[in-house]
């Protein structure tokens, strides 16, 4: 009877284990693929001057902060 039991409880907590994997896996995979997440519309071709803007932006911020971005 008590090794019943034990087998039991010990199946009951590989089966538990094995469906928090499961649905984390299948739960992080659903955020990590999701194009939503991180682009709420479609992406859109930059013009010329966008993309001048974020070189100038992007140098702006490398200028600033690496002391050795000259050399």
């Amino acid at each position: 009877m008590i090794l019943l039991s034990k087998k039991l409880s010990i199946s009951m907590i590989t089966l538990i284990f094995l469906l928090i994997v499961i649905f984390s896996a299948g739960f992080f995979t659903g955020i990590y693929t999701s194009n939503t997440l991180f682009a709420s519309e479609e992406l859109k071709e930059l013009t010329e001057k966008e993309k001048i803007e974020d070189f100038e932006y992007m140098y702006d911020i490398l200028k600033d902060n690496y002391t050795h971005f000259y050399k």
